[in-house]
């Protein structure tokens, strides 16, 4: 049984290099995680874009060095010796211990997930509960 599930692969639409950054901000209780790449036209011009993962009614949100001291997160739900975590890959946590003490926390009003991302490029992990995850079509930026 697998510790997490892949949400979105990132490689999908990243040039092979990855992300050129990753940049936050909250809106109310939700927090949008802007990344930031470009992609290059036929004619060799870039193209900056990026895509936005929003997420909803978020309880936790941390940017963690990666690699680094261990997310307490990751020891608590994976076993590390049998299952490493995807990289580049927006994925939940099949069995969070701290979505679940979260849930608890707010008495099982609503359910809480927990979601990460390791960025290599930026060498960074996002690790977040909240209720759920939009992710945006691809933006051109100006």
């Amino acid at each position: 049984m697998t510790c997490y599930t892949i949400i979105e692969d990132s490689y999908k639409w990243l040039p092979p290099y990855g992300e050129n950054s990753i940049e936050f901000y909250s809106k109310g209780s939700d927090v949008i995680l802007e990344i930031h790449y470009e992609e290059e036209m036929d004619d060799g011009t870039f193209i900056d874009k990026r895509k936005d993962y929003t997420f909803k009614h978020c309880v936790s949100f941390n940017i963690i060095s990666f690699p680094g001291v261990g997310n307490s997160v990751y020891g608590q739900d994976c076993d590390s010796s049998k299952e490493s975590l995807p990289l580049d890959s927006l994925f939940k946590f099949n069995h969070s211990i701290l979505a679940r003490e979260w849930t608890k926390h707010f008495n099982f009003l609503f359910e809480l997930y927990n979601f990460c991302q390791i960025f290599t490029t930026e060498n960074k992990m996002v690790d977040v509960v909240c209720e759920s995850v939009s992710i945006s079509d691809e933006i051109i930026v100006h």
